[in-house]
């Protein structure tokens, strides 16, 4: 953004009196262009005429122009344009929704919103950009929809236990636990008490993907199969979803045509007992955190099975460059960072977040590896305290379904600090008694109760609000 266009927009949004500045600024330029031309003695050149018109569909964005965790709404707008020249800034007449530009410079411009949000008060973002061509006569059609405030909503979920599909709070869960997002921006949950696998789009329409709802091993298809307390889930490369189940100590595959095949049978401590969180690399290969065993195990594309870190049937905690002498204890969160292969991992009863490096090396990231105590404090890797933290995911940051605390938390990579994102307020003294709720709004006044999975997609984390009933979504 040039100079100019900053200080536009820091003038326009502080009232009519700056917006007269802003007036001024664009004469004086004007007049300074002018007289530099009759300076040099060189005539003004008349501009090859060119115009656009801007026809509005739907809304306008509120993304990027209210403050952070507002819950205000734009209440009205209008555009502003800023040309290829600095003079060029202004704010069109128009027409119902649509804005005339007419004898416009040849060049790239920009299309922005000015608004007014339910509290009064001036804000202003950038929207779109849009090339005139010299004599060219354009039509652009701006979408600018409507965006949700950043905060926290109630995706689907009526509250109440239940398995019925629908739309929104017309759907029911059952304490879901699991979720995860494929690359379309589908959305799957573990739906654990209903013991079925469960699908929602962005609109927040929920169906059943796979599930009797009794529970069961039964491979097939759509509601002839049936799960047994699916907790994990994950999707890869090619549409295909797979659940971990504790009743059955399995691994479930689940083909996007709602076939349920086994895709690894456990039972013991070597092989698999109660896996939870799953993370699929870019080979295909699976993570588990086999929370029974306190380990972490890798299945290949194949089916084989191994001990990627930890002792199966030794819970503790220790760090260590090889992977087979660190100790996890009952690890419920798995998440990869695919550009390195870098493994985290909610290292639940030891109130932990660790990391396995591509190399092995097992580390802790956050919590007290002294004494593993639960706690809910926000600070850096010494100081920071969960309670009992389920599902991870990472998007570029690491967000943390912290349980036992019912809240959100945030390791924010460049500080390095966890920080809470959204739920409990940690600035509000609650006697060390845990602030459970169902509030949607910002994220300091946001409640969840329990939530156990969580997952990143694009400006959004999708949550599995286990004890809620609920599939929330955050926008970041």
């Amino acid at each position: 953004m040039s100079k100019f266009r900053t200080a536009a927009l820091a003038a326009r949004v502080q009232g009519d009196k700056s917006s007269l500045s802003v007036a001024s600024r664009i004469a004086a330029l004007i007049i300074i262009a002018v007289a530099g031309l009759l300076f040099a003695g060189c005539p003004a050149q008349p501009k090859a005429p060119s115009s656009f018109t801007i026809d509005l569909d739907g809304g306008k964005s509120a993304k990027d122009i209210l403050p952070w965790g507002t819950d205000r709404t734009v209440a009205k707008y209008d555009l502003y344009f800023d040309g290829p020249g600095d003079s060029d800034f202004e704010v069109l007449g128009h027409v119902g929704s649509t804005y005339t530009k007419a004898n416009a410079e040849p060049g790239t411009w920009l299309a922005g919103i000015f608004a007014l949000n339910s509290d009064g008060e001036d804000v202003a973002s950038a929207s779109l950009e849009f090339t005139v061509a010299a004599g060219e006569d354009k039509a652009v059609e701006a979408v600018f929809t409507d965006y949700p405030m950043r905060g926290v909503y109630t995706l689907a979920g009526s509250g109440a236990a239940g398995s019925a599909d629908g739309t929104g709070t017309s759907a029911s869960f059952s304490a879901p636990r699991g979720i995860t997002v494929d690359s379309s921006g589908i959305i799957y949950v573990a739906d654990t008490g209903n013991n079925k696998i469960r699908k929602i789009t962005q609109a927040g329409v929920v169906s059943t993907l796979a599930g009797s709802g009794a529970a069961g091993s039964a491979d097939g298809t759509g509601a002839a199969a049936s799960f047994d307390f699916p907790v994990g889930i994950t999707t890869d490369s090619s549409g295909n979803v797979y659940v971990s189940e504790w009743g059955n100590d399995a691994i479930r595959r689940i083909t996007p045509a709602g076939v349920v095949t086994t895709f690894v049978a456990g039972g013991s401590i070597a092989v698999l007992n109660n896996p939870s969180g799953l993370a699929m690399d870019s080979s295909g290969n699976l993570y588990i955190a086999d929370t029974g065993s306190s380990s972490i195990k890798k299945v290949t594309p194949a089916g084989a099975v191994s001990t990627y870190a930890g002792i199966p049937g030794s819970p503790g905690w220790f760090d260590s460059a090889d992977p087979a002498e660190a100790r996890f204890d009952g690890p419920q969160g798995l998440a990869i960072k695919s550009t390195d292969g870098t493994l985290y991992v909610a290292d639940t009863n030891n109130h932990c977040f660790r990391q396995i490096a591509a190399n092995g090396t097992v580390s802790t990231v956050i919590g007290d590896t002294s004494g593993r105590q639960p706690g809910f404090v926000d600070g850096n890797a010494v100081s920071a305290r969960m309670y009992f933290p389920r599902g991870i995911a990472y998007g570029g940051t690491i967000h943390i379904a912290d349980t036992s605390n019912h809240a959100i938390r945030c390791y924010q990579v460049f500080s390095p600090t966890l920080v809470t994102h959204a739920g409990k307020d940690p600035d509000v003294p609650v006697y060390n008694v845990p602030e459970s709720g169902t509030a949607n709004g910002n994220y300091p006044d946001a409640r969840f109760n329990s939530p156990s999975g969580v997952y990143i997609y694009l400006d959004y984390s999708f949550v599995a609000d286990t004890d809620n009933n609920l599939i929330r979504k955050i926008v970041n």
